[in-house]
């Protein structure tokens, strides 16, 4: 439907004249062109047709209010996470000067995502951001971004180790059963990809694969599809390394397959996470000398593009490459980095967990 309506507004335009309707029309279209065509460099170029339209019509906050999800998609494509940061306090503040604090709401509780699957701010900082996200969309009644920022800020405490003091907080067990209730698919995936990254980085790959099978991925070329594409592919090659499962084989396969989609169209955001796909699938294979290539080049990528939490999972896994290749010394010191790299970013609980595994590896030396 959305590629029709879209396209009717563009010949409406055509045929009465220019007006602000046809910039939602022309966005429509640039967004239909991305999710169904998967064109996302014409998206893109329609997305700035768009936003030149916008800064010279006199409804520009508004404009910006009403297309704010609709042109932040390209953001996350086209753009390094750092910027598309940048970009959203305008559009935060565009949608509360046209008193649309559904979407002002949305635009902070995005930023405070990006910066979490960027690892751009310490954890113990941005669970604030997320609890202002709770006190706002709570004053204003957005019940959906409540209910999401809720879910983040428990996985902000559980990873920094914190003890949330909060009551009127709910836990994962009770966003579940308002998401069932409500039936918010979006609320629902959310708290699944929340619980996602919480067994992932405490690297209890079977339960990872049982999220995974009992909540198949809605819509595959969401953004959150990227980040689930990455748990569940490393999850999956592991644990085909110690089953010689097929069908764990496979699943493993098309997340790096994915993948490498992700990365061409933003190599910024998701070069790392194919490369670290890349070098379990490698390792599977027995490709040793290409694995700790692509080991390396996963650490270098998401140093260069500044994605902390990125870094620390690529330092963790080549080290336990290492370990298992009976390399322990030069494991110990991958792992080590990994420890101080989670440290930076607030990981505390994740940090507690590897150094004990650490020092387990050194008894065994």
């Amino acid at each position: 439907l959305l590629p029709l309506l879209g396209c009717r507004m563009l010949r409406l335009t055509m045929q009465f004249g220019f007006c602000d309707d046809s910039i939602v029309g022309l966005a429509t279209v640039g967004y239909s062109c991305f999710t169904f065509k998967e064109n996302v460099q014409l998206g893109s170029h329609i997305a700035k047709v768009c936003e030149a339209l916008i800064k010279d019509s006199p409804n520009e906050h508004l404009l910006r209010s009403r297309l704010v999800a609709t042109l932040g998609i390209f953001h996350i494509f086209t753009q390094p996470a750092a910027a598309v940061v940048a970009q959203l306090p305008t559009m935060y503040e565009s949608a509360k000067l046209a008193g649309d604090m559904e979407s002002a709401t949305m635009t902070r509780w995005n930023c405070c995502s990006v910066i979490f699957y960027s690892g751009a701010e310490n954890l113990q900082n941005l669970s604030k951001h997320f609890a202002m996200c709770i006190k706002e969309a709570s004053k204003y009644k957005q019940t959906n971004w409540l209910y999401m920022s809720m879910a983040y800020f428990n996985t902000c405490l559980y990873l920094s180790g914190e003890i949330g003091s909060d009551s009127d907080t709910k836990s994962f067990d009770e966003l579940i059963v308002i998401g069932k209730s409500t039936k918010s698919n979006l609320l629902l995936w959310q708290c699944h990809i929340c619980k996602l990254v919480q067994c992932f980085l405490m690297r209890d790959y079977l339960a990872v694969m049982s999220l995974c099978e009992a909540n198949p991925c809605p819509q595959p070329k969401r953004i959150l599809h990227a980040v689930r594409s990455l748990y569940e592919g490393v999850a999956c090659l592991s644990l085909a390394r110690d089953t010689k499962r097929k069908d764990l084989r496979n699943t493993g396969e098309k997340a790096v397959s994915d993948m490498s989609k992700w990365a061409r169209m933003s190599p910024w955001n998701f070069e790392s996470k194919y490369k670290l796909l890349q070098a379990g699938l490698h390792y599977l294979d027995g490709d040793i000398e290409l694995a700790e290539g692509a080991y390396k080049e996963s650490i270098i990528s998401a140093q260069k593009h500044k994605l902390l939490n990125d870094e620390a999972i690529a330092f963790e896994l080549y080290g336990i490459y290492l370990v298992e290749r009976e390399m322990i010394t030069k494991g110990v010191t991958q792992l080590s980095m990994a420890v101080r790299k989670y440290k930076e970013w607030g990981a505390i609980k994740k940090v507690e967990e590897l150094q004990l595994f650490v020092e387990t590896v050194k008894q065994n030396i």
